[in-house]
């Protein structure tokens, strides 16, 4: 899909003042920039697939008492 070079350029114009920004720096934040590690616990639960890896241990067993 081409997209239209008159739409682009109105959108361009209508953030100017903003789209060459630099992200702030750390220490001017209010709030410092959270690592990574720690915003993973923050959404954990919220898992949208609660009880998948429950299941898949259920399916483990019975396939290998299958086998037996």
């Amino acid at each position: 899909m081409i997209q239209n070079s008159n739409s682009y350029r109105k959108d361009e114009d209508k953030y100017a003042d903003i789209i060459n920004e630099t992200w702030p720096k750390a220490e001017n934040l209010l709030h410092p920039r959270m690592k990574l590690e720690d915003r993973a616990k923050i959404f954990l639960p919220f898992a949208a697939l609660k009880g998948f890896e429950e299941e898949i241990a259920k399916r483990q067993q019975k396939i290998e008492s299958e086998k037996e």
